[in-house]
């Protein structure tokens, strides 16, 4: 969290669990059920990008090289 969040004693309501690959989210983090997603790779903010480039794009990328076509898609 930022300098701001810290200070206003806000909560995290994100949790990442990276070896099961799935995020759980809750925008009312007293009341309401976390919901679950799960992806196929989570990565948080620590890890390093080349990390995140071998788990998530090389394959695409070595099968765009040898002329099929690939889509990589990215959020957050």
């Amino acid at each position: 969290m930022n300098t701001k969040e810290n200070e206003w004693n806000c909560k995290d309501i994100i949790a990442l669990n990276k070896k099961e690959r799935f995020v759980t989210f809750n925008e009312n983090f007293e009341s309401a059920p976390w919901k679950l997603y799960t992806y196929d790779n989570v990565f948080d903010g620590d890890d390093p990008q080349e990390e995140v480039y071998k788990k998530s794009a090389y394959d695409i990328v070595e099968m765009v090289i040898e002329g099929y076509n690939g889509t990589i898609f990215a959020y957050g």
